[in-house]
């Protein structure tokens, strides 16, 4: 005997403040960095970020999306917009913490921004950039598109592959580097000032 479901639950959403951090003007990007090292310095472990800006890049909300482990942080898409989508930002800095200080991006940084980066034009929050942060030191991921090109169309072979991973690298495949890096110049949704 079968029980036909009549109810069901209604839900709502909200932002829980936590606390409060200094306001600043996230522009240029070491305003933003300082954020995110008032956010992620102190941390034993890799914690992601996001700051959410309004149509004048100036800061409405920041949150920790994701607590991982010594050497990594991960976090589903759903994840890292929620809050923005939320604050009604409408665009987003992103960060995560390197705990042994280097601040240089790994291949699975910038394969991880390419997929933030598809699901911010899907979304309409716009992602600013991905900054890579340690105490006294920041790495940002725009200003080495380069680097983005390189892993996004061939990464080493030591890097593990997710399926979204290996779509978007399918997408770029067979593509000259004049077409890569007319992309790349075009796949943060904002212009640089």
């Amino acid at each position: 005997m079968t029980v036909e479901q009549t109810m069901v639950p209604l839900y709502h959403l909200e932002l829980v403040r936590e606390r409060d951090i200094e306001y600043k003007d996230v522009l240029p990007i070491e305003n933003a960095a300082a954020v995110f090292h008032s956010m992620l310095d102190s941390s034993p472990v890799e914690k992601l970020a996001v700051i959410h800006t309004n149509t004048q890049m100036k800061m409405i909300g920041a949150e920790i999306v994701a607590i991982g482990s010594l050497e990594k942080v991960s976090a589903q898409m759903c994840d890292i917009f929620k809050g923005a989508i939320q604050n009604n930002a409408y665009s987003i800095w992103l960060a995560h913490n390197h705990v042994d200080g280097n601040v240089q991006a790994s291949s699975q940084d910038y394969l991880f921004t390419q997929r933030v980066i598809e699901a911010s034009r899907l979304l309409g929050v716009a992602l600013y950039d991905h900054l890579v942060i340690a105490p006294g030191k920041c790495f940002s991921i725009w200003n080495h598109q380069e680097e983005m090109i390189k892993y996004t169309c061939k990464p080493p072979s030591n890097v593990q592959s997710t399926a979204s991973d290996k779509a978007l690298l399918d997408k770029f495949s067979g593509k000259s580097l004049k077409e890569l890096e007319e992309y790349m110049s075009n796949m943060f949704g904002l212009p640089k000032v």
